[in-house]
């Protein structure tokens, strides 16, 4: 239960920095687009 718990947050904790990556990569487009 623990270890499940564990790695659920791990993933959660992944998904968030992919999301956030993801919005720096869209607001570094639109700086080098303008």
């Amino acid at each position: 239960m623990t270890t499940q718990f564990k790695v659920y947050s791990s993933t959660q904790d992944i998904f968030l920095m992919l999301s956030i990556t993801n919005k720096q990569c869209k607001i570094l487009v639109t700086v080098l687009e303008q």
